[in-house]
């Protein structure tokens, strides 16, 4: 099961909310990135090169 909420402050409340369901074994919650910040993890990872334009970016690709 997945819920969005939009509004982080109530996630308390619905976390023990649902510890009290039958038959619900385990809470997860998973914020959800943002682009910048998963951006940031690849650059922080190395998984990002610059290469200043098209024609070396075709190079680099080839190479």
């Amino acid at each position: 099961m997945t819920i969005s909420i939009s509004d982080l402050s109530v996630m308390a409340d619905i976390k023990r909310l649902l510890k009290h369901v039958k038959g619900v074994e385990s809470i997860t919650v998973q914020k959800k990135k943002s682009e910048l910040d998963v951006t940031l993890d690849e650059v922080e990872k190395g998984r990002i090169v610059n290469v200043g334009s098209v024609e070396n970016l075709m190079q680099y690709l080839h190479s």
